[in-house]
């Protein structure tokens, strides 16, 4: 018996050493000069804006505050990087534009006595007052979770009248909280009204923004590649919501 355990122990491979395994280097990303400060109070509207913060370093920030889990300032970078920083290309706009998609963010302003009032006032054929009608608490929705809770919008539809022997036109227009009257969209009747509201809201707010001279307007609509009730959020900034209000 010793002998056969002799003859298995020689017939073993001898154990290679332990190598220890190299440990995994995590890189941290360095916490930018201005982030030093209490990231659980809540910034102005307008953070980040007179910093002079170009598209890469916005995007390195929200990358950041992504990766850190400080949705709401993330959101300001990306929405900075979208209206004011000035080397932006569309392209970094349609990517801070699908960031923001995927952000989890409370209501800006959650009180409902401190927002601002506009009106959309449609003037459309009978053939599309009843769309309008079925459409109408959806389109105040949008405006209110759009803006974050900064604007709310009160709906005035009113009958056009008809034309003889041509189409009854279509009047879309806003007066906002100032009592400003933006230029009217016309446009035809349409079985997708829903969505031409919605892309005359897009279009209305970036005219406006274009007039103002205050920050970069949104994208064409085209150009966001997104259809008018996802453009609304990601592509028009809370900052430009209230500055088109308060006009």
């Amino acid at each position: 018996q010793p002998t056969q355990n002799s003859n298995n122990n020689s017939n073993k491979t001898p154990p290679t050493p332990d190598k220890k395994k190299p440990k995994k280097i995590v890189v941290k990303a360095p916490t930018p000069a201005f982030l030093q400060l209490d990231v659980n109070t809540s910034p102005a509207l307008n953070h980040f804006a007179d910093q002079n913060l170009n598209s890469k370093t916005l995007q390195d920030y929200a990358a950041f505050l992504i990766e850190t889990r400080h949705p709401i300032l993330a959101n300001l970078a990306l929405e900075r990087l979208i209206d004011t920083a000035p080397d932006s290309t569309t392209e970094d706009i349609r990517r801070a534009a699908n960031a923001r998609q995927h952000l989890d963010t409370p209501l800006w302003n959650p009180d409902p006595t401190s927002r601002k009032l506009i009106t959309i006032q449609l003037r459309l054929s009978a053939a599309m007052r009843p769309k309008a009608d079925a459409f109408r608490a959806s389109l105040r929705e949008h405006v209110l979770k759009a803006s974050s809770g900064i604007v709310q919008a009160k709906i005035e539809i009113s009958t056009s009248p008809k034309r003889a022997n041509l189409p009854t036109l279509n009047f879309f227009s806003i007066r906002t909280a100032r009592g400003k009257r933006t230029p009217k969209i016309i446009f035809p009747d349409t079985p997708e009204l829903a969505e031409k509201l919605l892309d005359a809201l897009y279009n209305t707010i970036r005219n406006a923004t274009i007039k103002q001279h205050q920050l970069r307007p949104p994208l064409k609509l085209g150009e966001t590649k997104l259809a008018p009730a996802q453009a609304i959020y990601s592509h028009i900034t809370r900052l430009t919501w209230k500055q088109f209000a308060d006009q």
